[in-house]
């Protein structure tokens, strides 16, 4: 399943999202920081990563790293959008068994496959068509016609350059939304528990750093609209989209009705081996 109506113009896809509803924030949150810190450690063991390289990576210092794995503060959306872009885990990873998990029922999740999430979230063109190949090899399936928009290259290395404005693209986007519903600032702001002065202030790109995992989870949850459209046309929306089309392509071959179920159960765990860690990569080559 798709991350939405791609095919449709910004506005629309937003007005079709739009679903406010008020919600209990401490419930769905409690031990949420906890549980991301470890999912976030439990991602870096899988895919082989030390704290120190992961931390680079996120151009965060490894202490502040550290907080982030034992549950002390919460993930900057910048900070967990170079997560996504570095690891080619999705972000939702991050977030299984915490009280916003419901809201990823579209979304494949196997937490057991890490290293094949990563591995779909980073390689290029090639990359992809040698696993798809792989994969129906065997599990003794005759390989399916590609889509073109799966071929379309990889937005990765661009959508890090662009990470510096990050910021002022989800606060454009925040705006866009407030115009597009034409909400008050007031409303929107109660909706996601904050107040109308700090939602302006997202607006005009200020105090961003509070704009958290966390925060972008209660927007999803408390309007409809995946904040993901926020930085619509960006090249990070372009690399996730990509990335999830892609891991929705690769589960519909291993959960076709053609696959004998032993042999994908086999396929899941070996794949790690096969997709691990690439150490040629410098953030892979340090011990853990």
């Amino acid at each position: 399943m798709p991350i939405g109506p791609l095919d449709l113009p910004l506005s629309e896809i937003i007005t079709k999202q739009y679903t406010p509803k008020s919600v209990d924030f401490s419930y769905l949150e409690e031990n949420l920081l906890a549980r991301c810190g470890d999912n976030l450690r439990y991602c870096r063991v899988q895919l082989g990563c030390s704290q120190e390289a992961l931390a680079q990576a996120m151009c965060v210092s490894q202490r502040q790293y550290c907080n982030y794995e034992n549950g002390y503060c919460n993930i900057p959306m910048d900070i967990a959008a170079r997560f996504m872009l570095t690891t080619g885990v999705p972000l939702h990873y991050l977030l299984v068994n915490t009280g916003y998990d419901k809201l990823f029922n579209e979304l494949v999740i196997m937490p057991d496959s890490v290293n094949l999430q990563g591995y779909l979230g980073r390689c290029d063109d090639r990359g992809f068509r040698w696993l798809v190949f792989m994969i129906c090899d065997y599990l003794e399936i005759a390989p399916p016609t590609i889509p073109e928009d799966l071929m379309g290259g990889n937005n990765r290395a661009k959508a890090l350059q662009d990470m510096d404005n990050y910021y002022a693209i989800v606060a454009d986007g925040l705006m866009y939304f407030r115009k597009t519903i034409r909400e008050s600032s007031e409303r929107l702001a109660s909706l996601i528990g904050i107040d109308s002065r700090t939602w302006r202030a997202y607006e005009r790109n200020q105090f961003m750093h509070r704009f958290s995992m966390v925060m972008a989870m209660r927007f999803w949850i408390a309007t409809g609209v995946n904040p993901l459209f926020l930085t619509h046309g960006s090249s990070f929306f372009r690399q996730r989209v990509l990335q999830h089309n892609r891991m929705h392509f690769v589960w519909n071959i291993m959960s076709s009705q053609k696959c004998k179920t032993s042999l994908v159960d086999r396929f899941l765990h070996v794949i790690n081996e096969v997709v691990g860690p690439d150490r040629s990569d410098p953030m892979f080559r340090k011990p853990l």
